[in-house]
């Protein structure tokens, strides 16, 4: 006597459902990482824009800004940005070193983005020439 088998046992359908759920476990643990990593993104993005527009800012002022640690906060992208410099004096005089780390909270003590770079003298922009040229 052989019977004749008209589909599925029990124990394939099992099988195959566990095969299913952790396949798609997987899909949405992927699919979770992914949009957290663009909402990381998007934030490092508009840290790096504020950054270069706090040093745009301090490149156009008419006179040196203070040596030393500043703060601030700025809205942008519908979300306030908290942004610290600091001023360096270095070895040639028409310059400054400045550093500007942009934070997303307040009270972060780790920073999206710094962006390092030097100001001119002032007097550089104003006449075209360096001071000790005049």
């Amino acid at each position: 006597m052989h019977r004749r088998s008209r589909g599925f046992t029990l124990i394939e359908i099992l099988i195959a459902m566990a095969i299913l759920a952790i396949a798609m476990g997987a899909l949405i643990k992927s699919a979770a990482q992914h949009a957290s990593n663009t909402v990381g993104l998007r934030d490092r993005t508009i840290a790096q824009w504020v950054a270069a527009n706090k040093l745009a800012e301090l490149q156009t002022l008419d006179s040196w800004p203070k040596l030393g640690k500043d703060e601030g906060d700025v809205d942008m992208a519908n979300a306030r940005w908290y942004w610290r410099t600091e001023v360096l004096r270095v070895n040639d005089k028409h310059l400054r070193r400045v550093e500007i780390s942009v934070r997303k909270e307040e009270d972060a003590t780790t920073s999206l983005y710094t962006l390092p770079g030097f100001l001119a003298s002032p007097s550089v922009y104003a006449d075209g020439k360096a001071e000790a040229e005049q």
